[in-house]
């Protein structure tokens, strides 16, 4: 590799790591860190309808990747959605709430090489559904989310 190919490659796994490290913790985190009833059961019913557009392998549906980056201080709340599961380069996938356009955002990391991918925009009342199932989403019949 070169120098600078492996310089781009350090920064985005340390970036990536970083991430990881800050949004795996916590299932839900609220930027206002408001941690009442109403909200908890408001992020946990964004987590169920979220989790089934994605797991462990990569997405379920087919979803609109973006390329745009999301202001941090825009963010509404973070929801953890799935986890490596059992296998080391599996997708750990959480769910940003973009504050002003009220959308969802999930930012997909793992896989080989750490590699970062964000979807959305995708509306909260209806996630991914009506939305196509992603190739190779047979893989998925036997997770028990």
């Amino acid at each position: 590799m070169k120098r600078a190919e492996l310089r781009a490659f350090a920064s985005r796994y340390v970036l990536t790591t970083l991430f990881a490290l800050v949004a795996a913790p916590a299932h839900a985190q609220v930027a206002n860190g408001t941690s009442d009833a109403p909200m908890r059961a408001w992020t946990q019913s964004l987590k169920q309808k979220f989790s089934k557009c994605v797991g462990p392998l990569g997405p379920r549906a087919e979803m609109p990747a973006t390329a745009s980056e999301m202001n941090p201080a825009e963010t509404m709340a973070r929801i953890e959605l799935a986890g490596p599961a059992m296998f080391s380069d599996g997708y750990r996938s959480t769910l940003l709430i973009h504050g002003p356009t009220n959308a969802g955002y999930i930012v997909q990391i793992g896989g080989y090489g750490g590699t970062q991918t964000v979807y959305g925009p995708l509306p909260l009342a209806t996630a991914c559904a009506g939305l196509p199932p992603s190739e190779g989403a047979h893989a998925f019949a036997h997770d028990p989310r």
